[in-house]
């Protein structure tokens, strides 16, 4: 797959559910924008992903040709996703694994975000080495995930959409750096006026999330917090070790709230240690520890990442830097 997909957006298969997000705020598919000129810099060359409420293209800054994504919403969307995204960007600027944003405004009819172009997500390299990863590459993403997790909740953001369609690497020299995309869905779990933590609602049938990955908490209903955005982590880890087998991935022909209720099901019902059978047991320490936390407590990140980088060393593996995907992407093996 090439660095020019899923920039943004996760696949359509696989839909971020939100009830906050209503089918009538979703404008018209926009029709194809190629050659558009943004900011007098930019070119739009080809549209690479249509959403219900955005479109994406690849483009390119017209002097110096260096390829940018960018991201387009109808100014009549009666909910503004790119507002909200572009606020969270400006307060994570300068972070390292946070894109940085060369434009934000509006351009013909439309509201636009413009970032460098990306590599590609994690779900694509995982399909690149076979939907298999080495324990080594897992722990370093596990790792790297813990890092950047702290750091958006270090600046009160809560995430809110954890899947491997939002977890992008760079490129040339950055292969092996995981960005963070697509803040459409986070929020912030301290109050501007107060400066306190928000408080705790609960409104069933309200899910916001990618299901598969979503937690406990998330599918009650629950105002998510930071545990919610490192239970999906402990989820993404359970995908990879499990090559991309969820105990509860059999059940997409069930439809709607139906499946959602499946799911939760399996999730609560399996014991983690079960859940984890046959991997180290850091991994259900991990999730162990996350589905204690408390609504408004502040997770111990040191100690999560500790567990890893622990695992890391009893294994003997060389800390390279080298991921299962590094020497593809570095020798253009991509297809």
């Amino acid at each position: 797959m090439s660095n020019t997909q899923s920039q943004f957006n996760g696949p359509e298969n696989e839909v971020t559910t939100t009830t906050t997000t209503t089918a009538s705020s979703s404008p018209k598919r926009m029709n194809e924008l190629t050659e558009l000129i943004i900011d007098s810099h930019y070119r739009l060359i080809k549209q690479i992903y249509s959403g219900t409420f955005s479109d994406i293209y690849m483009g390119e800054h017209i002097q110096t040709g260096e390829k940018i994504a960018a991201k387009l919403e109808s100014i009549k969307c009666r909910i503004p996703l790119l507002q909200i995204e572009h606020r969270f960007y400006r307060k994570l600027f300068g972070e390292i694994g946070i894109p940085f944003i060369m434009f934000y405004g509006q351009c013909d009819q439309h509201t636009v975000l413009v970032m460098p172009l990306l590599g590609p997500s994690l779900e694509s390299v995982f399909d690149m080495c076979k939907r298999q990863f080495s324990m080594k590459t897992i722990l370093y993403i596990a790792i790297q995930l813990l890092t950047r997790f702290e750091t958006i909740h270090r600046h009160g953001i809560v995430f809110r959409d954890v899947h491997t369609e939002n977890f992008l690497l760079g490129v040339e020299d950055k292969i092996n750096v995981i960005h963070v995309i697509d803040f459409a869905l986070a929020k912030s779990f301290v109050d501007e006026t107060t400066g306190k933590h928000i408080s705790l609602k609960t409104q069933t049938n309200r899910y916001v999330g990618t299901i598969r990955f979503l937690s406990l908490n998330g599918h009650r209903g629950c105002e998510q917090s930071r545990r919610d955005d490192l239970e999906s982590i402990g989820y993404i880890l359970l995908y990879f070790l499990k090559q991309g087998k969820l105990p509860w991935s059999g059940l997409r022909k069930l439809a709607g709230k139906v499946r959602y209720q499946k799911i939760y099901e399996y999730k609560s019902s399996i014991p983690i240690e079960t859940l984890f059978h046959g991997f180290p047991i850091e991994f259900t320490n991990y999730l162990r520890y996350v589905r204690a936390l408390e609504f408004e407590d502040e997770p111990n990140y040191q100690y999560m990442q500790t567990l890893f980088i622990n695992l890391f060393q009893r294994e003997n593996y060389r800390d390279d830097g080298s991921y299962d995907w590094s020497n593809r992407l570095t020798t253009g093996l991509t297809s």
